[in-house]
């Protein structure tokens, strides 16, 4: 599902990473390295420091709410971005640790599975940014729903 502005984007394209961090998503409004594991794995001692399960609610009224369990299925307390709900996705606009770059994320259901849009732009402190906020990049990721 490429961004439909990539057609007439310049010197950036489309790419679909070999993985995303849902938990990073959504606590930092960016694909990072996740503060905890996303699964198990032979050197995980502790299943309190894996988050394999993340859930989105979004309410008729457009309240968002996040929920999230650890390996041992209890809940884990979550630190997430300011996210709003606008025409059927969740957005959410962070800084990058810089004056010169930003990244917006949007969120939407794609048949069960979850799609993550992250687009990297230069802001007004860049010079390439200044006043357009020019795409610098733009990832897609794809969060398999294990529910229904």
């Amino acid at each position: 599902m490429p961004a439909p502005g990539n057609a007439h984007a310049g010197t950036f394209g489309s790419v679909w990473p070999a993985e995303g961090s849902l938990l990073s998503i959504v606590e930092r409004g960016t694909n990072a390295p996740p503060r905890k594991s996303p699964r198990l794995n032979s050197a995980m001692q502790y299943p309190t420091n894996v988050v394999p399960v993340v859930s989105i609610l979004v309410d008729d009224s457009g309240r968002i709410s996040f929920d999230a369990k650890n390996a041992k299925g209890e809940r884990e307390e979550l630190r997430p971005q300011a996210w709003t709900c606008h025409s059927g996705a969740l957005t959410s606009l962070v800084a990058l640790n810089t004056e010169n770059f930003e990244s917006s994320v949007q969120l939407w259901k794609s048949g069960d599975d979850l799609i993550a849009e992250q687009t990297v732009r230069a802001t007004d402190g860049h010079p390439a940014g200044a006043g357009k906020h020019q795409p610098v990049a733009r990832f897609h990721f794809r969060f398999s729903s294990t529910t229904r």
